[in-house]
């Protein structure tokens, strides 16, 4: 899992709650396949710790390598662009619905749960 992000900085005081330093802005799950399998699909979830009232993210099938793709990958791509809550810079994707031809590889990742942070 890559995530793309960008980090910023205050010159004000603030006071409560606030968004904090690191907005999200894309993010790419990767699972690698051989040629002795087909490419696995899967759906996930993207979810953050945001003052916005949306905190969840769905991704899409790419192949667009933006980050470390390559034709031995298959990606998911989600677009976030959304701050995260100050002092929980991370998000964790979700692998929902795994469809793998690969027993070992639909054993591992289906379900789970990655945690990313900047």
């Amino acid at each position: 899992m890559n995530l793309g992000y960008k980090e910023t900085g205050y010159d004000k005081p603030t006071f409560g709650a606030r968004n904090g330093l690191y907005e999200h802005i894309t993010v790419e799950d990767q699972l690698g396949v051989s040629s002795d399998y087909r490419v696995p699909a899967w759906e996930t979830k993207y979810t953050v710790d945001s003052l916005l009232q949306l905190n969840y993210h769905y991704g899409w099938s790419c192949w667009i390598g933006n980050m470390t793709g390559s034709p031995q990958y298959t990606s998911i791509c989600t677009d976030v662009n959304v701050f995260v809550r100050d002092g929980s810079p991370g998000g964790v994707a979700d692998i929902l619905d795994l469809d793998s031809p690969n027993d070992m590889l639909a054993g591992i990742a289906g379900g789970k749960a990655i945690s990313v942070a900047p």
